[in-house]
């Protein structure tokens, strides 16, 4: 009767002590709910400026493309941003080489520089300027794999031996609304030192205008306006606080 007695307050006293164990992990847990705060989904953030960009399949496009955005009205994108940007893609959704784009818009690019271009890092871009109007510009990025300790200072050599004929290679993205002559191509450029390196330019009813470039860390800006490339160039060397 003695051992009976031992076996049931063995059993109620593992009975006992299983059931507060469990109560205490109950209770850990309930603790560590109340302080894990709920996990709340990542908010949206805004685009940065300039930063939505467009596709065109195909190089037959290209022209279109241009005809269409220099005739037509300045979309919301652009105006909120200032700004607007246009990367080519193939059907296939891979990057239009920019083999395949300087072929197709009809322009040229400067025989030096061109070897040290990425073929897939380029943009196009255009901003709304205070007559409701577009001005265009382009950026050309470095290609990083052929990349080299002086290729910033070559670049500046290059880019100065590519003034003279500028206007002529890259009218057709700079000026895509405007019909030049081949004596308007011709004029002589007389480019200097300001902000950025600019040269005048005499559109053909008699306007003036602008040709802008610098270059930059990844590549190089070129622009019909300084206030356009002082945008882009903002968005791609952003001053750091």
């Amino acid at each position: 009767m003695k051992k009976n007695t031992i076996f049931i307050i063995a059993i109620v006293t593992t009975l006992m002590l299983v059931i507060l164990f469990l109560a205490f992990l109950s209770a850990k847990k309930k603790q560590s709910a109340e302080k894990t705060p709920p996990v709340l989904p990542a908010p949206t953030l805004p685009f940065s400026p300039g930063a939505t960009k467009r596709t065109i399949e195909s190089p037959q496009a290209v022209q279109q493309f241009f005809r269409d955005i220099s005739k037509g009205p300045i979309p919301e994108s652009a105006l909120s941003n200032g700004i607007e940007r246009t990367r080519f893609k193939n059907k296939d959704g891979s990057t239009m080489p920019l083999d395949d784009f300087e072929t197709a818009v009809g322009m040229k690019l400067s025989e030096q520089l061109r070897p040290f271009l990425d073929n897939a890092d380029y943009e196009i871009f255009y901003c709304p300027d205070n007559n409701s109007d577009k001005t265009f510009g382009i950026y050309l990025g470095y290609n990083v794999e052929k990349s080299y300790t002086n290729l910033y200072p070559d670049t500046l050599t290059w880019m100065k031996d590519w003034e003279k004929t500028m206007l002529k290679d890259l009218h057709p993205v700079l000026y895509p609304n405007i019909n030049f002559s081949e004596n308007d191509l011709g004029q002589k450029l007389d480019f200097k030192n300001g902000k950025f390196r600019f040269s005048t330019i005499r559109l053909p009813e008699g306007q003036a205008s602008s040709i802008n470039y610098s270059v930059i860390g990844d590549g190089v800006l070129i622009s019909g306006s300084p206030a356009c490339l002082e945008k882009t160039v903002s968005l791609y060397e952003p001053i750091q606080p």
